[in-house]
């Protein structure tokens, strides 16, 4: 994990870097990780803003 947490070139693969199987996914249009035994794909559906105040925020 420590190897995909760098900063790269939007043209650079992390799962190259990192030396990781990928993937196609069923439901969304970027690679998953071949080996994990649990993926989940998420879409947007829908986003409120709580609050502007320090405390809010956005849930996603």
């Amino acid at each position: 994990m420590n190897k995909t947490n760098v900063a790269v070139e939007s043209d650079q693969s992390e799962f190259d870097l990192a030396d990781i199987k990928s993937c196609a996914s069923n439901q969304v249009n970027v690679l998953s990780v071949k080996d994990a035994p649990i993926r989940y794909e998420c879409t947007l559906r829908e986003t409120m803003s709580v609050s502007e105040l320090p405390a809010g925020g956005t849930v996603v």
